[in-house]
């Protein structure tokens, strides 16, 4: 066997010499000189000191890159809770004049103590369960993600934290989640031990419902209560608490006013979790499950005029909500869109004029709220 293998060997060292002669001679002299010079070049191998210095100097690289989040340093997270979601898109016309803004819904802040148990019960039953014993990162659960993406040979499941989670919102030009790569998860790891230890949970968990995304421009517990239910977080019923927890994971996904069978199956899937974890009685959650889910069917009115085109703007949001998400509102982009400002005023104007003909009775006796005075209540 020993004297197979030498023969073998030989061979192939004849072979390399004579293709080696075989590419000498189509290079110019120069050329051939550098060629032969590489071949008695021989790399020795290092010695074991010489191994465990190089090691020690790349671990050394690793943890200060570690430590100063790489090249451009950490976030600083000591500037959270001061936070305040970024510049809004423009959107622009045929033209490219702009006619409407996408500005997030106006945010107010609400302490933890105000609310109801049961809403930031809510929230950690079906995004992080065991909040309170990790310090930023939940290994149990990275060990089990990891295990179903390898056997599902691609991105299925995430590990994401509450204080991950937290740190993805409050620095979305750090961490953007519409990237899903190795270097942004481990950055995220790092922020979020950095947040763990200069908050408290409580701390944290405040941080985190008035920060997170609800969807339709609503960032945090008490603009998404008032958006979807036109009530303050702090009235908010076991459901409604439960159906708001379910929209973090992708809003435009489980819109209650636009699939209201996937955001019904959803907060069923969070009471169900809640129970399951003893934050509420069975029958608590039982009878929450039989609710409607009780979306006001337009959000309420903006303070700001409406505009040119509102429900045409509002049209254009959505459907960049669905393909971007969050990033609509935390990077100030700007959208030409085919609206035509002239024919758009006409249309309005004369479907203004239409109204209140009908209204005044010109086709008939009106019976019904009137489209003015319903506008000037809303905006009350």
């Amino acid at each position: 066997m020993r004297a197979r293998r030498s023969a073998a060997a030989a061979r192939l060292r004849k072979l390399l010499v004579r293709a080696r002669e075989g590419v000498r001679r189509l290079l110019p002299a120069r050329a051939a000189r550098a060629l032969d010079r590489a071949a008695r070049f021989r790399l020795r191998r290092p010695t074991v000191r010489e191994a465990l210095f190089g090691v020690a100097i790349l671990l050394l690289l690793l943890w200060v890159a570690w430590e100063r989040c790489g090249m451009r340093g950490c976030p600083n997270v000591e500037r959270l809770a001061s936070y305040q979601p970024g510049g809004a898109s423009v959107l622009l016309d045929r033209a490219g004049r702009p006619f409407a803004d996408l500005a997030p819904v106006e945010r107010a802040v609400v302490s933890l103590d105000s609310l109801p148990a049961y809403v930031a019960d809510a929230f950690i039953a079906v995004e992080d369960k065991r909040f309170y014993q990790h310090t930023g990162v939940d290994w149990r659960r990275v060990v089990g993600a990891a295990l179903a993406d390898l056997r599902a040979r691609g991105f299925v499941q995430g590990f994401s934290t509450i204080t991950m989670q937290l740190a993805r919102n409050v620095f979305p030009d750090r961490l953007p989640g519409a990237r899903r790569t190795l270097k942004r998860k481990l950055l995220e790891i790092r922020v979020a031990r950095e947040i763990e230890g200069k908050f408290s949970k409580g701390e944290i968990l405040e941080l985190y419902l008035n920060h997170i995304y609800f969807g339709r421009g609503a960032y945090g517990i008490e603009a998404a209560a008032q958006h979807y239910f036109r009530r303050p977080a702090r009235r908010l019923t076991l459901a409604q608490a439960a159906l708001l927890a379910a929209l973090p994971k992708s809003p435009s996904t489980y819109d209650p006013r636009r699939y209201a069978e996937s955001a019904r199956g959803r907060r069923n899937l969070v009471l169900a979790l809640m129970a399951e974890q003893g934050r509420v009685h069975a029958e608590e959650a039982e009878s929450a499950r039989a609710a409607r889910l009780g979306v006001r069917r337009e959000p309420p009115p903006r303070q700001e005029p409406a505009g040119l085109g509102p429900y045409f703007a509002e049209v254009v949001r959505r459907e960049l909500e669905d393909r971007f998400g969050d990033l609509v509102y935390t990077a100030p982009l700007r959208i030409r869109t085919s609206l035509d400002r002239r024919f758009q005023q006409a249309a309005e104007e004369e479907l203004s004029r239409q109204l209140r003909a009908i209204e005044a009775g010109a086709f008939g006796r009106f019976h019904g709220p009137r489209y003015r005075r319903e506008l000037e209540a809303g905006a009350e």
